[in-house]
């Protein structure tokens, strides 16, 4: 090759070089920007599930996960009523809003903005992603899209993931009150510091929609017997009127059993009650649930971070209460279009 044809050759490779790198400066300043840069400015509002505490709970654990992500400001709607419960309620009734917001921007909101400024969300949360939401516009999730998803059905990458575990696991505490009313109720109930087992059998709305989960107080309490050791106390939470549950503490004879009847003279605040009764059964040895319930799925959730925070020696594993019937560990029972009920494991 002679001194032409070489320096042409160099020529040609470094105009090459030099185009290439002009189109990646170029994509880089023009392509659309990413959603994972923080929007401190930024914000998201949501309209508040109406049913019960637990489906309130699992909400706001995903926008709480999103708001972390994107660093947002979570906009809180003004207390509205929810199931099984005779008054107003907000997040901020049973979690800590100083633990919260030692990582997330959090304003209240009485007036809802105007729409026409907002990003609408128009699909299910966890069908959507979030990085290719606008960056530079607040986004606003009805109720509809946003309910009955659980944070770890989110669509995240497995670096998003791990934050969303980060931030659930750390942000989201009880409030101290609870602690207080779980303190009354175990001494009331004789079983502060000591072993006990505890159960939560769902019933009221699941004796019409979830029948086929639905025992005899004789199944229920041959299913038990076989699983549960009677030398320690039992703790029974449940919906169920007492004429069902009075018979099967009649058929349970050789157990000592406690229900959430015995404490509540000491707390007539419905919320309370619930939260208690979560407490107790997140303390106990041994646990076992309904499946498809939040009230379990959420009392298993509170038993993991019980044991990966606090060290307690507790059984981690869900049990189920009825045979057959098994806690998921993915998706679960509702398939893509909906996610509540799968278990938390952090990890």
């Amino acid at each position: 090759m002679n001194d032409f044809d070489a320096n042409s050759f160099i020529a040609g490779i470094l105009v090459g070089i030099t185009f290439v790198i002009f189109v990646v400066i170029i994509y880089r300043i023009t392509r659309p920007k990413e959603n994972m840069l923080v929007s401190p400015n930024k914000k998201i509002y949501y309209v508040r599930d109406n049913a019960g505490v637990n489906n309130v709970r699992l909400q706001f654990e995903s926008l709480i996960v999103l708001a972390y992500l994107t660093n947002r400001t979570l906009m809180i709607p003004q207390k509205s009523l929810i199931d099984h419960y005779d008054g107003k309620f907000d997040e901020f009734d049973i979690l800590d809003y100083d633990k919260l917001t030692k990582y997330v921007k959090i304003q209240f909101y009485s007036r809802k903005p105007e729409m026409k400024d907002l990003f609408i969300l128009n699909t299910r949360l966890h069908d959507a992603k979030y990085k290719n939401f606008p960056v530079d516009m607040d986004w606003w999730f009805d109720s509809g899209n946003s309910r009955i998803q659980h944070f770890q059905c989110l669509n995240l990458s497995a670096n998003d993931q791990k934050k969303a575990l980060f931030i659930i696991t750390n942000a989201i505490g009880l409030k101290q009150e609870l602690f207080d009313i779980l303190n009354i109720t175990s001494e009331f109930l004789k079983i502060k510091n000591k072993p006990y087992n505890s159960v939560h059998i769902r019933r009221g709305d699941f004796l019409i929609h979830r029948k086929k989960l639905m025992l005899t107080e004789e199944d229920l309490a041959k299913n038990i017997r076989e699983n549960i050791d009677p030398a320690v106390p039992l703790f029974i939470s449940t919906n169920s009127d007492k004429t069902f549950l009075n018979k099967l503490i009649s058929l349970l004879h050789e157990y000592t059993i406690i229900t959430s009847y015995d404490y509540e003279s000491k707390i007539n605040d419905s919320i309370q009650q619930a939260m208690a009764d979560t407490l107790i059964c997140a303390n106990a040895q041994n646990f076992y649930g309904t499946p498809l319930s939040t009230f379990s799925t959420g009392i298993i959730q509170f038993r993991n971070i019980l044991a990966i925070k606090y060290n307690k020696n507790i059984a981690t594993e869900p049990k189920s209460i009825i045979p057959g019937q098994n806690f998921y560990e993915t998706k679960g029972y509702s398939g893509g279009s909906l996610c509540w009920d799968r278990i938390t494991r952090f990890k």
